[in-house]
């Protein structure tokens, strides 16, 4: 009787062994899974988020994401466009030549939607004669360089030549990058006409 009770008290010994403080590596393990658990379901949502903002671009046509202010100032942009000085009245039409330049001032080549309007503003109740758009996609067919100038060539036909001297030149250009609008305005008038020689 007391070797049973002696195999009992033992029995008893090791199954309050059994049911003691958890294993330190197993709790260990256990936290670490439960952190990678977390992490993946907060990279599943942002995975989530960033192919709905994907779809939503492609849905809208738009896949140009504008760049936040700190990353514009690292790049060399378009601030601002001139009308060239050789831009003139032409037969057929205007010849207008835009420029882009960059903050310093300098030329620079940049992808971006043109709009050329122009005016006689001798008519005071219908001024416009003119309105020509030049797409983005394409347009590097437009850009022209030459000791004298250096920009867009842009050829906008009329339908009849204009019957004034001046004709007012308003370009506007939307840079593909930064979708900066920029506009630039000018008064333009027809080459002089090419003197006879002396004989």
């Amino acid at each position: 009787m007391k070797h049973l009770v002696g195999v009992a008290i033992s029995l008893f010994g090791l199954l309050l062994i059994g049911c003691g403080g958890p294993n330190k590596a197993n709790v260990e393990l256990r936290k670490q899974n439960q952190r990678l658990q977390d992490e993946l379901k907060v990279l599943k949502q942002q995975n989530e988020g960033n192919l709905a903002t994907i779809a939503a671009f492609k849905k809208s046509g738009d896949t140009n994401i504008a760049l936040a202010g700190e990353q514009l100032s690292q790049l060399f942009t378009v601030t601002k466009i001139d009308i060239a000085s050789l831009s003139a009245i032409r037969e057929g039409g205007l010849k207008i030549y835009v420029t882009p330049r960059d903050s310093d001032g300098d030329i620079i080549k940049s992808a971006g939607a043109i709009t050329v309007e122009a005016f006689d503003l001798s008519h005071a109740d219908k001024p416009q004669i003119g309105h020509w758009e030049f797409a983005a996609q394409g347009s590097g067919k437009n850009w022209y360089e030459s000791w004298i100038v250096r920009g867009y060539a842009l050829e906008c036909p009329l339908s009849a030549p204009p019957a004034i001297a001046e004709v007012t030149v308003r370009v506007s250009f939307t840079d593909t990058l930064t979708r900066r609008v920029l506009t630039a305005q000018k008064v333009i008038t027809a080459p002089p006409a090419t003197q006879p020689s002396a004989k």
